[in-house]
């Protein structure tokens, strides 16, 4: 166009732009963890610290452990001893020889009898027990026990004993009997006497520190937690969980204070000593004579 100036092409720089201004990277898209829908966003858990040593947490483990190492042995001793607590409604159910056939009325005999007419029903033995009630009735038959001899390698015999006539209603050898097994295994778990009952008692006494220990967390730690830890407070929604929780809790409260003697009185079959110094406590310091 005449009479108008048109403007100087402005140059286009190819340099590389200053060091001061450096190239923006392509932003990355940073993906979260994958969360399922209806789940509360992960929280982050703060570093674990060295965990506190407190007589609770002491008691924990050791209620713990403990009760794994004697929970076995004492399952067999407290199983057993249940059977043997209703052996003589068990034998008269199972052993009809120990009825005696007399009338009721009729007077027992002296036990030197009836010990003399076992004798004769087992020759060249011994007896060394003779065990009856005369004032029982109806009548049930005496029991006259010949002990075992294992240095003659002689077995435990039983005879039953009219107690009325001193007739011999029945010889039986207590060797594979069940209760005598019961009995074994309730002291010395059927091992030699010298090692079993060391075992049994070393149980018993790790079984009286897990009633200790339980006793110690069952303790409440604020009066308002009480009664949870006295009853139980089901609700339908309360899970399996809780329940075996509560049942474990309150059951064993009320049932340690039994466990217990039982424990202490077990005890002395165990240890001479502990039989020697419970004695001497009931006795209030009398000297302790052994059978």
């Amino acid at each position: 166009h005449v009479g108008r100036e048109m403007p100087a092409p402005t140059s286009v720089s190819t340099a590389a732009p200053p060091a001061t201004e450096p190239a923006l990277a392509p932003r990355a898209r940073v993906l979260g963890p994958v969360r399922r829908r209806g789940r509360p966003p992960p929280t982050a858990t703060p570093p674990r610290g060295r965990a506190r040593v407190t007589p609770r947490a002491v008691a924990g483990w050791l209620h713990r452990w403990v009760g794994l190492a004697s929970g076995l042995i004492v399952f067999v001793v407290a199983l057993t001893g249940c059977v043997l607590s209703f052996e003589p409604e068990l034998r008269r159910w199972l052993e009809p020889a120990r009825a005696a056939v007399s009338p009721a009325a009729a007077p027992a005999l002296a036990p030197s009898a009836l010990r003399a007419a076992a004798e004769r029903a087992v020759p060249g033995r011994m007896a060394d027990a003779v065990l009856y009630d005369p004032h029982t009735r109806p009548a049930r038959a005496a029991v006259v026990s010949f002990y075992a001899d294992r240095a003659r390698g002689l077995p435990w015999i039983e005879a039953f004993v009219d107690p009325a006539t001193a007739r011999v209603t029945g010889v039986r050898d207590m060797t594979w009997d069940p209760f005598h097994v019961a009995i074994q295994l309730h002291y010395n778990l059927l091992l030699p006497e010298a090692v079993g009952k060391k075992v049994v008692g070393t149980a018993t006494v790790l079984f009286t520190a897990l009633l200790v220990t339980g006793l110690v967390l069952w303790w409440p730690r604020t009066r308002a937690v009480a009664p949870q830890r006295l009853r139980f407070r089901w609700t339908p929604a309360t899970g399996r969980k809780r329940r075996i929780y509560d049942l474990h809790n309150v059951l064993g409260f009320y049932a340690c204070w039994v466990a217990v003697v039982v424990a202490v009185t077990g005890l002395t079959w165990a240890f001479e000593g502990v039989n020697a110094t419970l004695v001497r406590a009931v006795n209030l310091g009398a000297p302790y004579q052994p059978w």
